[in-house]
C-alpha cells in the first residue's frame, strides 16, 4: 500500500479511501484496516472528509516519502527495479 501511495503521489495523483482497495488489490475492509494501522504507525496521514468518510484523502507522511526516495536512490534498488 505504501509503495502504491508513493507512486501515485509522485505522479501527482490524490488517493481517497474509496479508491484505496483498487490500487492495492485488497478488499475494501482489508485496505481500510491496513490504512488505519499505517496511520497509527505514522506512515500515512488521512485528511478527513466530514461529509463523506470514504472521500477522505490518504497520503504518505513526509518521513515515509523521504524514506522511499532514499531507498529508491540506492544503486542496488535501482538495479533490482
Amino acid at each position: 500500500m505504501s509503495e502504491a501511495l508513493h507512486n501515485r503521489q509522485k505522479a501527482g495523483l490524490q488517493t481517497s479511501l474509496r479508491q484505496l482497495h483498487t490500487i492495492c488489490d485488497l478488499s475494501q475492509a482489508e485496505a481500510l484496516n491496513v490504512a488505519a494501522q499505517l496511520e497509527n504507525a505514522g506512515t500515512v496521514m488521512i485528511e478527513r472528509d466530514l461529509s463523506d468518510a470514504f472521500e477522505s484523502r490518504i497520503t504518505l507522511s513526509e518521513d515515509a516519502s523521504k524514506r522511499f526516495e532514499s531507498a529508491l536512490a540506492r544503486p542496488d534498488v535501482q538495479a533490482a527495479g
